[in-house]
């Protein structure tokens, strides 16, 4: 059967599926270029599994939180923070002086990641009755791309132009469309 959304619904669509492309391209950034932040700045393994662990609390287990909170947000504009926040954040990494403004920076890019997923699973729910399991399936997918290409991402910014190079990351987060002004409140 062939799904049937209006423009409007199709644009909807898109957008959040990109949006969750980048928020978990984000979410996968980190990993290869740990070790040479750990080497940079000094640190062990003990205290990168810590900055793991605040990447994962920010990003994932503190979702509920963020998912009541979105509920008294308006829509998009809660989408938009969480992927400006998730690339903002996450592209200072490589240029982080010390272990302090790391941590911070982990905090709250991975805080835009664990943002950005509750609305907009609410909202390509709600996009249509019908097909919701192939549209989510879509919108899902597009995430999980995101991670497996985040990582290759830093890999090759940091090949070519080392830690430094991490800021081109956020780009993408930066030059991403704000909602429309007029965007109705959930």
């Amino acid at each position: 059967a062939a799904v049937y959304l209006n423009a409007s619904r199709s644009a909807s669509l898109i957008r959040l599926s990109l949006g969750h492309f980048l928020v978990d391209a984000y979410a996968g950034f980190m990993l290869p270029i740990l070790p040479l932040l750990a080497l940079k700045l000094g640190f062990g393994l003990a205290t990168t599994g810590i900055l793991l662990m605040v990447s994962s609390a920010t990003s994932s287990i503190l979702q509920p939180l963020y998912g009541w909170v979105s509920e008294h947000l308006p829509r998009w504009n809660f989408l938009f923070l969480g992927v400006l926040l998730a690339g903002a954040f996450i592209g200072l990494l490589g240029i982080c002086p010390d272990l302090g403004l790391l941590a911070l920076c982990i905090a709250l890019g991975y805080l835009g990641v664990g943002f950005y997923h509750p609305t907009a699973t609410t909202t390509v729910h709600g996009l249509q009755k019908t097909q919701q399991n192939l549209l989510m399936g879509c919108f899902i997918s597009a995430g999980r791309v995101g991670f497996a290409v985040g990582p290759l991402l830093a890999a090759f910014l940091v090949e070519w132009g080392g830690l430094p190079a991490t800021l081109w990351a956020a780009l993408p987060a930066l030059v991403a469309e704000p909602p429309p002004a007029a965007a109705p409140a959930r």
